[in-house]
């Protein structure tokens, strides 16, 4: 999805700076930022709305997965993201990192921890 210019600023210009939740992967050597990703908290307790972007030369490449991960094995209040615009790529990356994925209405939700912790795919030889 892309969204007009003025539209990201207004958006920016409306974020609670002090309750949102960032990542980024850059390249070495400070070669500059090639993929972000953003949790803010919803208002239902352990619900937080999952944005993340990655360069398109960069995508495939496995930099969502990680920066998703990180971001749930850092962020313990989490237990379920929202996606509102969930992409094919959201699908895999869930599916890759073992979290349980429902889509009540247009909404994407990533179940990312049970009552064990973080959820983790698991695979029988």
């Amino acid at each position: 999805m892309s969204i007009k210019d003025e539209a990201l600023l207004s958006w920016v210009a409306d974020i609670d700076w002090q309750t949102q939740r960032w990542w980024g992967a850059w390249l070495p050597n400070d070669l500059g930022l090639i993929g972000a990703l953003q949790l803010s908290p919803s208002r239902q307790s352990g619900q937080w709305e999952l944005a993340m972007t990655v360069s398109a030369p960069i995508r495939r490449r496995g930099v969502g997965a990680v920066l998703l991960s990180t971001a749930v094995e850092q962020t313990p209040e989490v237990e379920c993201l929202v996606c509102h615009h969930g992409h094919i790529a959201v699908i895999a990356m869930t599916k890759k990192l073992g979290y349980k994925l429902t889509m009540p209405s247009k909404l994407l939700h990533l179940q990312v921890r049970n009552e064990l912790g973080v959820m983790r795919m698991t695979h029988s030889h």
